[in-house]
């Protein structure tokens, strides 16, 4: 059985509060970014199905992937790496380069962070 939250250690404790306060970041960010997109006359409803498959992984596989982490850290920060891995890979095979700049990877820069929490708390429980 997984220990409380007032029982993880300090490390723990510091990167599972880093990895949500970082996740709210995203979250927020990405929010912003579709809410801004969406009134404007290529918002993401006018999506072309190469691009539409890129939008499925980053930004709505990544946000979905980050809320479930709040809940189930092991699940989500693998679902957040998945789906930033298949945005890179979709988006190479698309277009024959990879996606520019740091922005993809430091927006989904949570997901690890959430596994690795998750990691730690189940060698915790196993100690018990």
């Amino acid at each position: 059985m997984r220990k409380p939250v007032t029982d993880l250690t300090l490390p723990h404790r510091l990167l599972q509060g880093a990895a949500r306060v970082l996740s709210l970041c995203s979250l927020a960010f990405l929010f912003l970014f579709l809410v801004g997109e969406s009134g404007s006359d290529t918002g993401p409803w006018g999506l072309t199905q190469a691009e539409l498959l890129l939008f499925i992984f980053f930004p709505v596989g990544v946000m979905v992937s980050l809320l479930l982490a709040w809940r189930w850290e092991q699940t989500g920060g693998s679902l957040v790496i998945l789906s930033i891995l298949a945005f890179y890979v979709v988006h190479q095979i698309q277009t024959g380069q990879w996606p520019g700049g740091p922005w993809f990877l430091i927006l989904a820069s949570p997901g690890p962070l959430f596994l690795l929490s998750g990691l730690l708390a189940g060698r915790q429980s196993q100690r018990e």
